[in-house]
């Protein structure tokens, strides 16, 4: 009986240093030392840093060495090699095999390849990828597929015509096209909707996130990320604009569900993984541009409590007054399925003039 991880599958594992230092501390500049991961160390200067050729982590005060396995057990508390192998592979898009052929990545999530090759049979991608123009395709793709059934998805959860392109959802069968660092891995999706992570004035996209549109089968994630690229928040700016509240949800389409009900001004961690980053982007800034107030929103289970009581410590810490929200939700598990529960009780959709290039009708809620 073979192993359940081979040599080749741990040395990539290793390799997904960088992955997992961005997934479970919103560590991204990889240049610069950072704060020593162990939590028994109380380290008040950044003391540790990253050895790209060794795929280590070292802190140069408490002594500490770390591998990408050695980290998920620090952060997560996971004693067993063989899960702590999976943590590591499901940050990154990886399917375990313990085949010792090169062939233990999924084709799917395999690095991206070169721009002049071809990462997917019959699709031939452009040498230098617009990124507003790829989006936008996806946009578009919305409203010219055959059977629309992403748009239809989207609409069920409760966002209309003018949430999609205020945002800039969209719809893709091959997420890299949007991106080229995209390794997905979901063989049963019929499609995947398309989030745009964009900065301050939509000036730049950080990177666009994926959700599965589920078929027969069950998704695997149910949010993919690009691997390699620097990890962001939905809205992230937010936390750095001086604003009087900010509410801060788990999921992206929660964080557009809210600002759609409420009109407030909300920030997604895109997972309950990136408490982290929300902290670290509040610790390093200016005490003058943080929120005078963030209002916690996680999702109404074990994990968005725990979430929520995890930074609603690192809030207290760094002095920035908080509140829960969460007694809104009443008995529905999010935000977004907060909106779906208003579905004709509160408001309805009306059908306006066709989209243009198809023959489609806008869907615009009707609140009443």
């Amino acid at each position: 009986m073979s192993m359940p991880i081979s040599e080749a599958e741990r040395e990539q594992l290793r390799e997904a240093m960088p992955e997992v230092l961005a997934a479970l501390y919103g560590i991204t500049d990889l240049m610069r030392p950072f704060r020593c991961p162990d939590p028994k160390h109380e380290d008040k200067n950044p003391s540790a840093s990253y050895d790209n050729h060794r795929h280590i982590v070292h802190c140069f005060s408490c002594g500490g060495t770390w591998d990408s396995l050695d980290l998920v057990a620090l952060h997560d508390g996971i004693d067993s090699f063989v899960k702590q192998a999976r943590r590591v592979a499901d940050i990154i898009g990886m399917t375990l095999t313990g085949d010792s052929s090169a062939g233990s990545l999924s084709p799917a999530a395999k690095h991206a390849p070169s721009p002049r090759k071809t990462a997917v049979p019959g699709i031939a991608l452009p040498e230098l990828p617009n990124i507003y123009s790829a989006c936008f395709d996806a946009y578009s793709n919305l409203y010219t597929g055959k059977d629309g059934g992403a748009r239809c998805f989207l609409i069920a959860r409760g966002f209309d015509d003018s949430d999609i392109a205020r945002h800039g959802l969209g719809f893709t069968t091959e997420p890299k096209l949007i991106m080229r660092q995209f390794s997905v891995w979901e063989p049963d999706a019929l499609g995947f909707v398309v989030i745009p992570y964009f900065d301050k004035g939509r000036k730049s996209i950080h990177y666009a996130a994926l959700r599965t549109i589920e078929g027969d089968a069950p998704c695997r994630s149910k949010e993919w990320r690009p691997k390699g690229v620097s990890v962001s928040l939905w809205q992230e700016w937010l936390l750095t604009e001086g604003l009087p509240v900010v509410y801060v949800t788990e999921g992206v389409f929660d964080a557009i569900a809210f600002e759609k009900m409420a009109g407030k001004p909300c920030v997604a961690l895109g997972g309950t993984t990136f408490v982290n980053r929300l902290s670290n982007i509040l610790e390093s800034c200016e005490p003058s541009v943080r929120p005078a107030k963030v209002m916690i929103l996680m999702d109404n289970d074990e994990a968005g409590r725990k979430a929520a009581n995890d930074l609603a410590t690192r809030l207290d810490t760094l002095g920035i007054p908080h509140a829960s929200a969460s007694g809104m939700l009443g008995e529905c598990k999010d935000a977004n399925d907060l909106l779906m529960s208003l579905q004709g009780d509160r408001w309805e959709f009306a059908e306006a003039k066709p989209f243009p290039s198809s023959d489609m009708p806008l869907i615009m809620t009707k609140w009443v």
